[in-house]
């Protein structure tokens, strides 16, 4: 599954995450699992991110909070319906 890798805006990391959740019902646990740490590696830079202003406690703040937080998601909930391989073929 490609992935856009042209530029690193917030638009295009995020829609390559929604076509990434939306095959969800229909890959393999490891199937979409690899998919989605070649999103990671591709958009690492920009979920690395750190805000420019510091907060109270002297602290850089990583900036895309939500993004970080539905990968975060994706990768540690163990709830995540994912098929079994005779519910795909």
């Amino acid at each position: 599954m490609p992935l856009p890798s042209c530029c690193n805006s917030k638009s295009t990391t995020e829609k390559a995450l929604k076509i990434l959740v939306k095959t969800l019902k229909n890959s393999r646990k490891n199937e979409f699992y690899c998919y989605l740490h070649y999103w990671y590696l591709t958009y690492q830079d920009y979920l690395n991110e750190r805000s420019d202003k510091c907060n109270e406690k002297g602290y850089f703040p990583y900036k895309h909070k939500g993004l970080r937080s539905a990968l975060s998601s994706l990768k540690y909930d163990k709830n995540i319906y994912l098929p079994s391989k005779s519910t795909l073929n």
